[in-house]
């Protein structure tokens, strides 16, 4: 009896410790919450005052800040200063910040600058990063840029980018552009690449526009493509379709 007592003294003595180190843990992120709720207040209110010197010291700010967080905002508030030296700045940050999610929002808030130069060095740090994450990044937001010069970009990924996941990529983002007329775009990607997963994911994509002449499209691959695989694709592809002339190609492969 006498060592149950115990046991339960211990147990509860425990629990009560646990409890406390609890309370306190959750009442040290409210105030670290409520911190950094009020950091950003200031933050966004010193960057209204705008000037180069408030900038500069907002850039410094962030050099020392741990919170990635707080460091997401330094950069929506440089985007919001549209100074001169923001589109520096936010480049550097696309390539040397610790957090991933911290580049993305980088190359987010240069997009949304909206400058002549903001292209140019999109395209240097995609060519000098290996982050695919951040690659993939770049490509939508280049396809959000919108101009003639974002879509030669994006085609000349699309035909030789080493990598296999980023030539799909560019091809997504490249159909999906305004003013991209995007069969005969993919008619030309996939005449120039060896690559079998892109022409299978090209045969993806012309069979989501399904239009006359992606249907069109996919029988001539579907007919003619030197890969059975390839074919066997844009075959699966053409029977997703709700096209009468895709009815009838079927029907006449069978019957061969």
């Amino acid at each position: 009896m006498k060592n149950k007592s115990v046991t339960l003294v211990v147990t509860l003595t425990l629990f009560t410790l646990l409890l406390t180190v609890w309370a306190g843990a959750q009442e040290e992120a409210e105030v670290r919450s409520e911190d950094r709720e009020i950091r950003k207040a200031a933050i966004y209110a010193l960057a209204r005052s705008g000037g180069a010197e408030i900038l500069a010291r907002l850039k410094s700010i962030y050099k020392d800040e741990t919170d990635p967080e707080i460091r997401k905002y330094i950069l929506y508030s440089v985007l919001r200063a549209d100074d001169e030296t923001s589109l520096d700045f936010l480049s550097e940050i696309a390539t040397t910040d610790p957090d991933p999610k911290v580049r993305s929002h980088a190359i987010h808030y240069m997009a949304r600058l909206g400058t002549e130069q903001v292209l140019p060095e999109l395209k240097e740090i995609y060519s000098s990063t290996s982050d695919s994450s951040l690659r993939k990044n770049i490509l939508h937001y280049a396809a959000r840029i919108g101009s003639s010069e974002a879509a030669a970009f994006l085609k000349e990924v699309a035909k030789s980018d080493s990598d296999s996941e980023a030539r799909k990529n560019a091809v997504y983002y490249l159909i999906r552009m305004d003013d991209v007329d995007a069969v005969p775009l993919l008619r030309e990607i996939y005449g120039e690449t060896d690559d079998r997963k892109l022409r299978e994911n090209i045969a993806y994509y012309a069979a989501r526009i399904e239009s006359k002449d992606s249907v069109a499209f996919l029988m001539d691959v579907a007919g003619n493509d030197p890969d059975p695989e390839v074919r066997k694709k844009a075959i699966y592809w053409l029977g997703r379709t709700d096209s009468e002339e895709a009815v009838k190609f079927l029907m006449e492969l069978i019957e061969k």
